[in-house]
């Protein structure tokens, strides 16, 4: 065999593109994530996790009425229908409903809870964003507190949205 004399190595130069490939994707990878929003959709989420007890005992409390809790959203009216125990109506029940969206923390809304005398409570939801919606309800009745967490699809005019749990 003759050995060929003018012919070069070429793996150098393959580990040096290898290096200047890896090198870009991080410089990539780094510049994709400094200039990506990571803010927070909750500022106070430590003080949050720290109430998270009282909201285990408020679910416990709530889960005995967990057949007659409704919430769905109805698109052809443009409502949100919102069902508590009709016993919880008559007893004088003060709260909150909160409409929370994960996508996007401005487009919270919130309501005082304001049931009538079966325990439903109507909302317009005509300017509600379609998409996912969390829906937290917090009331007190006889002197103890109740926490419903649902969630809800406000669907555009095409479609019914309910909560699946």
């Amino acid at each position: 065999m003759i050995p060929l004399r003018n012919q070069r190595p070429y793996w150098p130069l393959g580990i040096t593109v290898a290096l200047l490939l890896f090198a870009g994707g991080l410089v990539a990878l780094i510049a994709f994530a400094v200039t990506s929003n990571s803010d927070l959709v909750v500022n106070d989420y430590y003080e949050q996790d720290l109430l998270y007890q009282r909201r285990i005992d408020r679910h416990a409390r709530t889960e005995p009425f967990a057949e007659r809790l409704r919430v769905s959203h109805d698109p052809a009216l443009g409502k949100i229908l919102i069902q508590l125990p009709s016993e919880h109506a008559t007893l004088g029940t003060a709260g909150e409903i909160h409409l929370y969206r994960p996508s996007a923390a401005g487009l919270d809304r919130r309501w005082p809870l304001e049931l009538n005398a079966v325990g439903m409570q109507i909302l317009e939801a005509r300017d509600l964003t379609p998409g996912l919606w969390q829906v937290k309800i917090l009331w007190t009745a006889k002197g103890e507190e109740y926490y419903l967490d649902r969630r809800l699809v406000i669907a555009g005019a095409g479609g019914q949205g309910e909560s699946p749990l």
